[in-house]
């Protein structure tokens, strides 16, 4: 099995390396979807809340995984796919590095004026909309990203589990670690850990969220 980075001596010796191998065996691994992810994600639609799909696996994969959960019909559709480099650069011209002094996250992200905030917001052709499926996502990137959807007023909820995650996670105004498979650092920078790692729970709370923040409007008008 050849490594990524061999360094051969000369030409010759990598082509006699590499030359007449045999094929003893493939190996194929399936890191399988939740269960009932689509189902979460279809009450999430149904309640107006817009899910993004941030992932560090390649293309391909992670497109897989938005259709299984129902984002794309069909693995044809990627116009609205972007890899880790094309979104950083795009987010690089409009977002500049700050320090959060207000609730004491340390680095952060915001746009550099009023005309980057209103190109990323923009309902036809910003980055707020069109961005559906990441591929390759650095943890700076989760974190960026989720800075500008912040800085666009939006109200953004982040899930993870992985120590590549915890940046974003404790940038979003409600992070959510998995209790059971989640790495010591998402929790330790969650709003919430799920005990059960479903996803559906991240549905149950926006809804008990709602409802209370319903409740308390009716208090204080009344």
């Amino acid at each position: 099995m050849k490594l990524q980075h061999n360094n051969f001596e000369d030409e010759q010796t990598r082509h006699f390396i590499e030359s007449h191998l045999t094929l003893v065996a493939s190996v194929g691994l399936s890191d399988p979807m939740r269960e009932h992810i689509s189902d979460a994600f279809n009450a999430l639609n149904e309640g107006a809340t817009n899910v993004r799909l941030i992932s560090g696996d390649h293309k391909m994969s992670a497109m897989l995984a938005a259709v299984k959960m129902g984002i794309f019909d069909n693995l044809d559709n990627d116009q609205n796919v972007f890899s880790s480099d094309q979104l950083t650069q795009e987010l690089n011209e409009l977002m500049m590095e700050a320090v959060d002094t207000e609730e004491g996250r340390g680095l952060t992200y915001v746009f550099k004026n009023k005309e980057c905030k209103r190109r990323f917001s923009d309902k036809t052709n910003g980055l707020k909309s069109r961005v559906l499926v990441v591929y390759r996502a650095t943890p700076d990137l989760k974190h960026k990203f989720t800075c500008a959807l912040r800085q666009s007023k939006a109200i953004v909820a982040v899930t993870g589990e992985g120590l590549a995650d915890a940046r974003a996670i404790s940038e979003a105004n409600v992070g959510f670690a998995m209790g059971e498979d989640g790495c010591a650092a998402a929790k330790d920078h969650a709003d919430v850990i799920l005990s059960d790692d479903n996803f559906l729970t991240v549905v149950t709370a926006i809804r008990w969220g709602r409802n209370l923040q319903d409740n308390v409007r009716k208090f204080v008008t009344f």
